[in-house]
């Protein structure tokens, strides 16, 4: 049941990726759903066996996702969602120290900062690439097919985005 949480959850996220920014309420609406069926799919996981830290992992998503809704400045969520992120790392941090966990703190945090950067701003999509390829590589190593896929996509969409960005710069 959890992997067709998760599996579901994925596609909703994809899809909403994949939509034009005109459609704007159509992806926040989509998103949202997304992110919640993955943090079900990481309740379900780790309740089976998996990793906590996947639950960290959509904490942050989710109130990131939560002030996007309440459209609170960026002035303001900025310091929320990093708050939280170290919040959320000296949890991880508490549990176990080794690399891997380090390269979760890591992802965890330049998500964080991706999350809380203007859209319009290039560190956004650089940060979220980096936040993204490093929780793939985490999910790579916990054998979470789910996250490891979702995130090595956002990382993916991430970088076509920053090429993007940094195409129409140069022109």
């Amino acid at each position: 049941m959890n992997q067709f949480i998760g599996v579901l959850g994925s596609i909703v996220l994809l899809l909403a990726s994949g939509l034009h920014y005109s459609k704007k309420n159509i992806k926040k609406y989509l998103f949202t759903i997304g992110n919640l069926l993955m943090f079900a799919y990481a309740i379900l996981n780790f309740i089976d066996g998996g990793s906590i830290f996947f639950i960290y992992l959509q904490i942050l998503i989710n109130f990131s996702s939560l002030l996007l809704w309440l459209n609170i400045k960026d002035k303001y969520d900025q310091p929320l969602v990093l708050s939280l992120g170290a919040i959320l790392t000296y949890f991880a941090l508490t549990i176990n120290l080794d690399y891997l966990t380090l390269t979760f703190v890591i992802g965890i945090i330049t998500l964080a900062l991706g999350f809380s950067t203007d859209t319009k701003k290039p560190t956004h999509n650089l940060l979220l690439f980096a936040g993204s390829l490093l929780i793939a590589i985490f999910s790579f190593f916990q054998k979470d097919l789910i996250f490891l896929i979702l995130n090595a996509f956002f990382a993916l969409f991430s970088l076509k985005n920053l090429y993007q960005e940094f195409y129409k710069l140069k022109s």
